[in-house]
């Protein structure tokens, strides 16, 4: 019985000494990625067991939010400049590029626009608040490299992300917005496409992983694998 008891205590201190698998994991995610990280999340939550936490904002808020010790496992950016900002803080232990876009103008169905010039005739334009959301900056760049960017200068709204923008054109709180490719196709039947930017007129516009915690790396290898999620929403596949 001594010996059985003993047995029993030994099991006890190993299983209080084993450190325990992590059954949650924290993902900080920009929100132009929102649709195809939310389908990934479930598919890998229901084959590894894990709860994932996501949050989404814009890129630049979330790197700001990871510096300041927020507790993040994965970090998807719309840019990888905002990756670079955090491997400089020395945060990021291992990174990789996940899906690419393109950046289109949208209107309202109200407002009658054709093309990029007809955008000059729009009384309120959304755009991405430069400082941190990417979208706002590669909006700015195109803007500016076609020729456009002094008609709309002072009748520019700035939206924190581009679901916000998005919703200001559906909501005709503006007339057109310049967002993502593949955010027009989650809310196409409530926005008229104006046009796709030349690919030419801004930098690269690509969504990159950062892996800040040896789980995090994990989910990185998992987004990796579902590349196809990413192309059903709007996305283009983009070399590892």
């Amino acid at each position: 019985m001594k010996k059985l008891t003993c047995w029993f205590i030994i099991a006890a201190v190993l299983l209080i000494s084993t450190p325990s698998k992590s059954k949650e994991l924290y993902l900080f995610c920009a929100m132009g990625a929102k649709e195809p990280v939310k389908e990934i999340i479930k598919a890998f939550e229901k084959e590894n067991h894990i709860k994932v936490f996501a949050s989404f904002s814009s890129s630049g808020r979330l790197a700001r939010q990871i510096e300041a010790g927020a507790p993040c496992d994965l970090f998807i950016s719309a840019s990888p400049l905002w990756v670079d900002y955090l491997k400089r803080k020395k945060l990021v232990i291992k990174e990789a590029p996940i899906a690419k876009t393109r950046l289109v103008l949208v209107s309202a169905k109200g407002f009658s626009a054709k093309s990029f010039k007809d955008l000059c005739r729009a009384e309120r334009v959304a755009l991405g608040n430069y400082r941190f959301a990417p979208f706002g900056k590669y909006a700015k760049e195109a803007l500016k490299n076609l020729g456009m960017w002094e008609c709309i200068r002072d009748r520019v709204l700035l939206a924190n992300d581009v679901a916000q923008a998005t919703m200001w054109v559906i909501t005709e709180n503006a007339d057109s917005a310049v967002i993502y490719l593949s955010d027009y196709v989650v809310f196409k039947e409530k926005l008229k496409l104006v046009g796709i930017f030349p690919e030419k007129s801004h930098s690269p516009i690509i969504f990159t992983a950062a892996a800040i915690t040896p789980e995090g790396e994990r989910l990185l290898k998992f987004l990796k694998k579902k590349s196809e999620i990413f192309k059903r929403w709007g996305f283009e596949a983009v070399s590892h």
